[in-house]
Order: C-alpha cells, then structure tokens, then sequence
C-alpha cells in the first residue's frame, strides 16, 4: 500500500529520510508537484503514526489535471467503487493554493454530494469516521482519506501555547540536523517545543533553555513539568548568553523572536548580530546552530560577517511565511 505524507513545505527532504531510517521504504517526495507532500511506497498506515516529521498519514486514492471544479467532480467518479466503505459518517475537507474561480467551500459542498450519494454515506463533520482530503494546487487535484484524527505534530502537553510556538515536527528536523549532540541551549526557548521534541526524539542530551521574557520561562517550565521533565530554564537574555553559560554547548538550536514578538522598531541586523557572537561564545569548538531566520535579508548579512560557516539551509512554509533553517558550524 502507498502512503501519503503531509508536512511544511520545504521539510520533504527531512520526512523522506526519517521515512527511510525507520521503515527502509522507498519515497517520492512532492509527488505530482505538491508541496508538503511525501509518498511512500509499501507502508501501511500504522507503520507511520511513529513519524516526527509529519502532521498527517493518509491513503492516497487518486490525482488528476483539473480546470474548473467540475473537473474535481468528475475524478470522484472515476473512484472504484470499493475506495470507501458505505454507510460511514464522512466529511470532506479541501486544502486550495492558488487561483481558481471557486473556493474550497464550493469543493467541499460539492464533492460532498457526490461522494455521499456513490457511496451511500453520511454526512458528519464532529463525528465523522472518514475524512476525505481533496488538495488543489494550480490545476492539479489530488484525494486521499486521513487516517490520522489529530496532527502527528501536536504530541506534546502545552498548558502554555502562545500563537507563535513552533510546530514540533519543524522542531524535530532542526534537531536532525545538529544530532548527535550531548549538550544542548534553546536560547529562545519560548513555550520549550525544542526542548520537549529533544527530550522525547534524543534521550541523553543534556538540554537547558532560557528566554528575555519571564512568563515564556514559567511557561516553559510548566510544560515540561506536564512531560514529566525537570529541565535548567531560566530567564537569560540571548544577547548576553556569555555571562550565564560556559562553552560548553555541543549544538544551540532555537527559533528566534520576529514581528510583534519583538516590536515594530527592533533593528534586525544589529539584533543577529549581537545573537551570533554569543552563540559562537557558548559553543564548544566545532559546535553546531540550527536556527530559524525570519528576516533572511538582514541575518544572511550578519551571517557573512559573523564566525559561522553556513553549512546547510531550507526554505520553509510556516502559515503564510516562508522563513529558512539554517545549520551553522562554529568557526574558530
């Protein structure tokens, strides 16, 4: 059976490997031109619910070129008739990138009606127990059901959520690529996604985290409460990490703060330059930093003139933002 994999786009890379580390199964990533999608082949759905790198397993049912909505309609009915069990309650939901003369509530009212009356089903959208994916990208049109209820990436206990926490399964490849590490500082820890992802994906590495902002750090501190962990977090500013820490740091991996999370007025430039210099500080030699770089104009700048040596970087879609991964080595 082929199985489909959705992620942010730009981290296809990081899910086909995990896929191939842990089930040896051949992959196919953004399979027919669709972003954020990985296929495998010869998995079964329950042999992916392990995945960290994923928010969704589904079955893929059938893909084609599309013009109009009625299109979409048209390769529902080109369905076998056994693609889904009768009598189910159901409910389809559609994912659209691009410029169509319908929306995606038209595609789901529609194809709706025409799956409920091929396969005799019912309509149910709380209590459904199948749910039917329709992605549309451009004029590509892609259906598969969702064998996962909740996201895969929504593991973790977070009594503190603040808006702009980072999804786990983005958390988990900047982990990869700094693993295998002893050590580990989230200078930014925020609500402590990393840290959590790092406690859970990499047993053994000695984590600290710490924040500017003192409700972050009890936030923090509670979520890792709530994991059963007991971790160093403190209130440290990342500017300044070099009165707080030692070079001790194998890998710093961290989300640093942009937009309203840091005000208007914030001189990004001279912010990641502040940044870079402590992380260099606290780093053993030949210490690694995977970070997330909103603003990739000014910290590309600050980068060039700083003593890391860029060794990797991705381009990846969060919500309506395309910021990049980048993995750094300490230069000495």
């Amino acid at each position: 059976m082929a199985v489909l994999l959705t992620t942010n786009p730009g981290l296809e890379a990081f899910v086909a490997s995990e896929v191939g580390e842990k089930t040896g199964a051949s992959t196919f990533p953004r399979p027919h031109g669709f972003a954020g999608h990985v296929l495998a082949e010869e998995l079964e759905p329950e042999q992916c619910f392990g995945l960290r790198s994923v928010h969704h397993v589904l079955v893929p049912l059938t893909h084609s070129s599309i013009h109009s909505l009625q299109d979409i309609l048209d390769t529902l009915d080109t369905l076998p008739p056994d693609a889904i069990a009768p009598e189910k309650r159901f409910r389809v939901s559609c994912h659209r990138f691009g410029d169509h003369g319908f929306s995606s509530v038209d595609v789901e009212r529609m194809a709706g009606a025409v799956l409920q009356k091929r396969y005799r089903l019912r309509v149910d959208l709380e209590g459904y127990e199948e749910e039917v994916r329709i992605f549309v990208r451009g004029e590509k049109c892609s259906v598969a059901l969702q064998r996962t209820r909740t996201p895969l990436s929504a593991r973790h206990k977070t009594s503190y959520a603040p808006m702009a926490a980072l999804r786990t399964n983005i958390a988990y490849a900047m982990l990869r690529l700094t693993a295998p590490a002893r050590s580990l500082l989230d200078p930014f820890c925020g609500s402590g996604t990393i840290l959590l992802e790092a406690a859970d994906a990499f047993p053994g590495v000695a984590l600290y985290g710490c924040d500017v902002n003192e409700e972050a750090v009890a936030g923090a501190r509670k979520n890792a409460e709530a994991e059963g962990l007991s971790l160093d977090i403190r209130r440290v500013d990342a500017r300044a990490l070099a009165r707080s820490y030692s070079p001790d740091f194998d890998a710093v991996v961290t989300n640093p703060p942009y937009g309203l999370r840091v005000g208007k007025h914030l001189d990004y430039s001279r912010f990641y330059r502040h940044f870079l210099r402590q992380a260099h500080a606290v780093l053993a030699p030949e210490g690694r930093m995977a970070l997330i770089a909103f603003k990739r104009r000014d910290f590309r700048r600050e980068l060039d003139r700083s003593p890391f040596l860029p060794e990797e970087e991705y381009a990846v879609e969060i919500g309506d933002i395309t910021p990049k991964i980048y993995l750094l080595r300490k230069r000495e």
